[in-house]
């Protein structure tokens, strides 16, 4: 064989950087000229020049079956929290849900406060116009409460009583 017919050093390295077998002389010059490119498209280290993605088929999922599978995924990335996490996690929970029973129990207690100051101030009202009746006495249509504030000034007028 000549040299020009022999293969170079360079290219009896197979793809793993190992010594190829040499080639017989049974082989034709297109198995050859094969297995260089072979060789040669395997030493190459960038990206090919007209690189392009497989086709990818349109998504046909269904709502229901992604948010399953989104529940799935956010499971197992719940698994993976650490402990101590997962308990102070829980920990506010707890805290938040008792936060909120009682702040629904102290409105339930002013609004049962609202309704015993009310109705203590109609039963005042209504002792004072039973007092006024038996006294004779015109009922001023100002509530108690309102005539303090008018204890600096004048009373408000009485009402006028009818001549029947």
């Amino acid at each position: 064989m000549s040299d020009s017919t022999r293969p170079s050093q360079e290219n009896q390295l197979d793809t793993h950087g190992q010594q190829a077998p040499l080639q017989s002389q049974g082989m034709s010059s297109n198995a050859t000229d094969d297995v260089r490119a072979r060789r040669k498209a395997a030493r190459h280290v960038g990206p090919p020049s007209a690189f392009q993605l497989p086709a990818l088929p349109a998504p046909d999922l269904d709502g229901e079956l992604l948010s399953y599978a989104i529940e799935v995924e956010l499971k197992d990335e719940i698994s993976r929290i650490d402990p101590t996490v997962k308990k102070r996690a829980s920990n506010v929970l707890k805290l938040a849900e008792e936060n909120s029973r009682l702040a629904a129990e102290l409105k339930a207690l002013s609004d049962r406060l609202d309704a015993a100051e009310r109705k203590k101030r109609e039963q005042e009202e209504e002792e004072a116009a039973a007092a006024a009746y038996e006294n004779d006495m015109p009922v001023s249509p100002v509530s108690p409460l309102a005539r303090q504030d008018h204890e600096d000034g004048p009373p408000p007028p009485p009402p006028a009583k009818d001549a029947t």
